[in-house]
This record gives C-alpha cells, structure tokens and sequence, in this order.
C-alpha cells in the first residue's frame, strides 16, 4: 500500500494505493488519528486503490463518524471507483464517503472563503 497526505490551511489530503488490507491499517491509522487531531477537513482519495479488505472499510468508517462527532468535514477526494464502491457495499457499509467538488490534483488555495456542500 502507497500513502500520501498533501495538505493546505483548509484540507489534508490522504491519497491511499495499491491493496489497502488489515496489514496496511496498522500505517493507516495513526495518520487517520493524526488528521483527526488538526483543524483541517479530512478527504480520503480512493483513485488508486486497487482493493479495500473490511479491516480498511471499517477503519474509515470508524474516522468519517470521528469526525462527524467533532464537526469535522471528512469525505472522499473525488469520485470513488465503482469497483471500491462496490466492495464498500459488499462489506455492509452504505456509501459513507461523498465525494468532493474540488480538483484532488492539488489543495485548494486557502482563504478562498468556497466549501463544498455535500
């Protein structure tokens, strides 16, 4: 699993690769705990992911109502592809990454004063 997180004033970008599997949640975590921590809106992007394990569902699941319990705006960088939207379904989880307006290349510019609704 490849993880990066790109971040701005406004948002923290964590763009995960490859088999995200209960192996990879052990690195995951704390970045998810972390992200949790600071003042930034979370957005996950799921656009390189080959395959997500429930460990991994579980795991973002668990952050998205960490964060709607701080009001903190997490969602998915993005479109999710059909094929992880699909295993998210599998697992028994409803579609609980709404994916963003903004471009995921890069973070917005900060004092925009723009949030998407979502």
């Amino acid at each position: 699993m490849s993880i990066t997180v790109d971040e701005s004033e406004a948002r923290r970008v964590i763009r995960l690769g490859d088999n995200i599997d209960i192996t990879s949640c052990v690195e995951l975590k704390p970045i998810l705990i972390e992200a949790l921590s600071l003042p930034q809106d979370i957005e996950i992007d799921l656009t390189q992911a080959s395959t997500l394990d429930v460990t991994a569902i579980q795991l973002l699941w668990a952050t998205a109502h960490s964060a709607q319990r701080n009001h903190k705006h997490f969602s998915a960088a993005g479109p999710i592809p059909d094929h992880i939207g699909s295993l998210i379904c599998e697992a028994g989880f409803d579609q609980f990454l709404t994916p963003t307006t903004t471009d995921i290349s890069t973070p917005e510019p900060v004092g925009s004063g723009d949030k998407a609704d979502g």
